[in-house]
Formats: C-alpha cells, structure tokens, sequence
C-alpha cells in the first residue's frame, strides 16, 4: 500500500503536541507524500514546513491514506468513530498515558521510515453498532464503537436492567452498571471492572458487570454475531446514561432498550509488527 496522502491529527493547543506533530511533518517531508493538517489550525502552524496541506476536516479524515494520531487511546478513539467508515487506517503516536492502542513513543518517530519500506501490517479491529430503542419504538442516538458502550445511573448508586439476547432474556442484573465492549476495548474499562482480556482477533462481543450484587453474576462472552439488548427497568430515578466510548452520553429512561451488535464497519490499526498483542499487554500493563 502506497501513503501519497498522509494526514496528522493532534491538539495544536499543546504545545508538546504541536511540537511533535511538526517532527513528523519535517520526518515524512523527504519521502514525496503529501502531508496534510486541518485548515482551523493554520494560525498554530505558521512556521511549519511550507510543503504541508492545509485541508478540510473531511480530506483530512476521508480522502487521505493514512491518519497519524498524536495523542493518548481518546484520541485514537473519537478518530476511529469519524474515519473507520471510509477504511482509512490509523497510526497512534502515544502523547498520553497509558497509550494501550498507539503503536510508536514519542521518542521512536524514526520509525515512521517503514511505511515506505512496506515494514508494517494493517490490523482489522471489530466496532460495535449502538443505538437507543425508545420506549414508544423511535430509534435514535445511532452510534458506532471502537471500545465500549455503558450503561449507569445518572448518579452513584445501583440500578436495575435486564440484558437480552435477540428474543431472549439473558439474565437481570442489580449492579453499578453494564458494560459491553469488543475485544479491543476488554482491556480498558471492561478489564477494570473485573471483565476478561480478549484477543483482538477473536469474534465476540464481552458483557461485564460494574459491582454487582450478586455472588453469581459474572462477566460473559456472546458470539460475534449475538444482538443484545440492555433494558431499563429501574424504577427509583427518571433515567440511566448510556456512554460510547467514554465519548458520547445519551439519556436511557424506563422501558428504553440499548441496541447493540457487531458493526460492518472495522477500524484499521497500522503496526510495525514489532511485538505481539501479549507483549504489548505486558509491557503496557505492568506499567508504573
């Protein structure tokens, strides 16, 4: 795969970032790929190389060959919602914290040299297709996720749903909330809460409970082609939130059912092939 079009997303704001951002800029500049950031910014980056393309939000995202993300896991996640459906892949350059899906450290853009050596591997992560069936049957707040989807209370207590499976109820559940997240996102908040690591390449979709009141409720892993359904039977308060991504909040009220499966669209992340899923769980996770 050849990258003529090269787009770089960060916050210019941050200074670090905007720093970084015009390393990579000056790194690529000598390989004859067309660098472009978004036209909004152009007032923080004068005194980038004059080569570089100043575009629109949707060039930036849609008609490029490749996104090069600067920032933490949030960042590669709110790209993978806006770029995923037109098939770009993703490059995470790690200027957060924990950095779980970025590929390089800010210290390795040297690497940056392999996309033009064909040292890389494109992998295909699952999203999930969210949406909100309304009580009076209105579908709204369709959504898609790279991670998860969350359903709480609006303030710190426990609540009550049932979890279906197409025509099937599951079980119901009195706990702090629901969680339901692809294999990419079992080892963010889902593993946290208790839920299991899965293999990126595996086909399912993980349901894991927030504190449960139950000695029996357990996290549990559906097919990749399962259709479940979180409805809101709570009765003490007027509504539960559902959070995509961390991102995104709608408000859930009683007899409200969150809709959620497996997406046809995948979210693409460029490796180096340097190291392994496991290795890089281990070397992220023990992590001070």
């Amino acid at each position: 795969m050849a990258f003529e079009r090269i787009s770089i997303i960060t916050n210019f704001n941050i200074q670090e970032k905007a720093a970084a951002a015009k390393r990579i800029v000056e790194f690529l500049s000598g390989y004859g790929c067309r660098i472009m950031i978004d036209e909004q910014v152009s007032d923080r980056t004068a005194n980038y190389p004059s080569s570089i393309c100043r575009v629109s939000r949707n060039e930036l995202t849609r008609q490029t060959d490749l996104i090069i993300v600067l920032g933490g896991d949030g960042s590669i996640l709110t790209t993978a919602r806006v770029c995923s459906a037109a098939g770009v892949p993703i490059l995470g350059i790690n200027l957060g914290r924990l950095g779980y899906m970025s590929e390089l450290e800010a210290d390795e853009l040297s690497q940056l040299s392999k996309l033009f050596t064909g040292e890389y591997t494109i992998q295909r992560r699952s999203m999930l297709d969210v949406s909100i069936k309304r009580a009076n049957g209105i579908v709204q707040g369709r959504c898609i996720a790279l991670n998860d989807a969350v359903v709480t209370g609006a303030v710190a207590k426990m609540i009550e749903f049932e979890l279906w499976e197409r025509d099937e109820i599951v079980t119901s559940y009195r706990a702090d909330g629901l969680i339901v997240a692809t294999p990419t996102g079992s080892t963010a908040y889902s593993l946290s809460a208790g839920g299991p690591v899965i293999d990126p390449r595996t086909d399912c979709i993980c349901v894991t409970p927030v504190c449960p009141h139950s000695l029996t409720a357990k996290p549990m892993v559906f097919a990749g082609d399962a259709k479940l359904g979180i409805k809101n039977i709570h009765v003490r308060d007027k509504k539960l939130l559902l959070t995509v991504d961390g991102k995104m909040t709608y408000d859930l009220y009683r007899g409200d059912v969150v809709q959620i499966e497996k997406s046809m669209v995948e979210t693409k992340l460029l490796r180096f092939c340097s190291q392994g899923f496991y290795s890089t769980l281990r070397q992220k996770m023990n992590a001070d």
